[in-house]
């Protein structure tokens, strides 16, 4: 995946993810996901945690956003 298009997909995500993040947290911490679109850009299955960021309610919130 290129950069490019890396940036594209959080700019899309991350301004709807809805969790206040503790102080001290590093930068670092992130959920990675697996999601799954059909050509037409719309999402062909639910998205997929493979990677916990340690903190389930932000876990949860990027779920949310990436199903926005």
């Amino acid at each position: 995946m290129s950069d490019a298009y890396k940036a594209l997909i959080i700019a899309c995500i991350r301004p709807n993810i809805a969790f206040a993040v503790p102080d001290g947290t590093p930068e670092q911490v992130y959920a990675e996901f697996k999601v799954e679109l059909l050509p037409t850009g719309e999402q062909a299955a639910p998205p997929k945690l493979i990677k916990p960021s340690g903190l389930p309610g932000y876990d949860d919130a990027a779920e949310r956003a990436i199903i926005r």
